[in-house]
């Protein structure tokens, strides 16, 4: 299973308010925040892209084509198979609940409560990724952007 992070600097609207609103201060000075992520998805074996989707208004699986160079991508290590299919049944349970465009203002507006039926993607994947105890249950979900799912990423990565 592997875990794909959407760093296109040029996107839509949306896409770059996410990136520069989830940036640190230093990030904005240096303009690295272009190439934070502001998109992310769960690649499953069977080659299905899972997230919620900010255009589509939806959660949902898609096939897509990950070998574009706006998508960076890192294995995600699952320790046994039933923490796997916990995991795409998690996933396969959300299918079709909204967008949640209110909960993405959570960045921004730190007291804003969390929607339990809708879902933002990178809440969507923190969530799917606790479920399938691939990492800690003591994150928020509904606080974790793009660019905090992928240092978090990348932190369990190098242990």
């Amino acid at each position: 299973m592997k875990i794909v992070f959407y760093e296109n600097q040029y996107g839509g609207f949306i896409d770059k308010a996410i990136r520069f609103k989830t940036a640190t201060w230093q990030q904005r000075i240096n303009g690295e925040w272009k190439h934070l992520p502001s998109h992310v998805e769960l690649l499953f074996d069977n080659s299905e892209m899972f997230s919620a989707s900010q255009y589509e208004n939806r959660v949902r699986f898609k096939m897509c084509n990950t070998k574009s160079p706006v998508w960076k991508m890192y294995d995600i290590k699952i320790d046994n198979a039933k923490d796997y299919k916990v995991l795409y049944a998690f996933c396969v349970s959300q299918i079709g609940k909204k967008y949640d465009y209110f909960g993405i203002l959570n960045f921004v507006i730190p007291f804003i409560h969390n929607n339990k039926n809708k879902w933002f993607c990178s809440e969507i994947c923190t969530k799917a990724l606790q479920v399938g105890n691939v990492i800690p249950n003591d994150i928020k979900s509904y606080t974790t952007s793009p660019a905090k799912l992928e240092q978090i990423i990348q932190r369990i990565s190098n242990e």
